[in-house]
């Protein structure tokens, strides 16, 4: 914590290491991730504090609320709650420990890495929800491995994993379409063959590889005759 203090605060403001004793942080130069653990962030239950940084709050409960301009704004569990630099809020006291994964980005870096998929400068979010976007969850989860592991190349991977994050958070907040490529659905139908031959002495039905393929069997199936020419039921 010592060494990311001034990250820390450079993108979160002028927080203590006693207000985040409750909180596990993961930080590169450009985002910081918080994940509170046993009890609250107590720079985020200050009354009318901001961020130099955008925040983008996962919630895992609808055990979280946050205050801004006298307005109480409750947790919406799945969703992401966004806030632009300098908007003065406040994280509510709650009578069970929040859950959530909050990322503070530079302001200077995603408002850079918005126009490079936009082509303009991103709206002014005062508490606004937006869906999480597929895999979201998992960019989350990778940069917090990643910064917690401290292996050699580790600052690389980190600031290759914060413009991920970025990017799924920009697609979710411009609803980029979700298109499921063909070369995903080869590699798909790839494991599900690999799956067959590996268990060639035993009864397998298209629930079974569908499910392997992470596939609807109806989909499945017509994937796989179209990938393979014959259906899976003649495997």
């Amino acid at each position: 914590m010592k060494n990311d203090l001034h990250t820390i605060r450079r993108l979160v403001g002028v927080v203590t290491k006693e207000q985040l004793r409750y909180v596990d942080c993961f930080v590169s130069e450009e985002i910081a991730l918080f994940m509170p653990m046993g009890g609250p962030c107590f720079y985020a239950l200050t009354p009318e504090h901001t961020h130099p940084a955008y925040m983008f709050i996962l919630n895992f409960t609808d055990q979280i609320s946050v205050k801004i301009h006298e307005k109480i704004i409750p947790g919406r569990p799945g969703k992401v709650f966004a806030l632009s630099p300098g908007v003065p809020h406040q994280e509510l006291p709650m009578d069970s420990p929040p859950r959530y994964i909050g990322a503070l980005i530079d302001r200077k870096f995603f408002e850079k890495q918005y126009r490079s998929c936009a082509g303009k400068m991103p709206a002014f979010h005062q508490g606004a929800f937006f869906d999480a976007g597929e895999g979201l969850a998992h960019l989350l989860k990778r940069f917090m491995t990643e910064a917690d592991s401290e292996i050699p190349g580790g600052k690389a991977v980190l600031a290759a994993l914060g413009v991920e994050i970025c990017h799924s958070l920009i697609r979710a907040i411009i609803k980029t379409p979700v298109v499921k490529s063909r070369v995903e659905e080869r590699v798909e139908i790839g494991r599900a063959i690999e799956h067959i031959h590996s268990n060639l002495d035993e009864k397998l039905i298209v629930e079974d590889m569908a499910s392997v393929a992470r596939l609807s069997p109806s989909h499945f199936a017509r994937v796989f005759k179209k990938e393979t020419g014959k259906g899976p039921w003649n495997m």
